[in-house]
């Protein structure tokens, strides 16, 4: 059985990986987190022309994913360019897609 199976991780490692999930489980952040899979990078008003959600619920959003390492930026001057975190997030998005395809 694989390390990552075993029942030998802490309270906090499993409750991290719970709010990892509670955060995905938004409608509005997945339709963020799969606008930067499917486009790469986009700044705040491209999130919002793709989402269709006000520009104030986008960067509040943004705010949350950011803060559980979902996704990050780099800043052009004044500009902010949101991309997923790192490959580990693209991966489990599409191992769920494809989870849930198999009905």
């Amino acid at each position: 059985m694989s390390k990552v199976l075993k029942n030998d991780h802490t309270e906090e490692t499993l409750f991290e990986v719970a709010e990892f999930f509670k955060v995905l489980g938004d409608p509005t952040r997945i339709k963020i987190v799969s606008a930067l899979f499917e486009n790469g990078e986009l700044c705040v008003n491209d999130i919002v022309n793709l989402v269709d959600v006000s520009r104030t619920a986008v960067s509040h959003q943004l705010r949350i994913l950011k803060d559980k390492r979902i996704i990050s930026y780099r800043k052009e001057g004044q500009m902010k360019f949101y991309h997923l975190d790192d490959a580990h997030v693209e991966v489990i998005v599409l191992l769920t897609i494809t989870h849930l395809s198999h009905h």
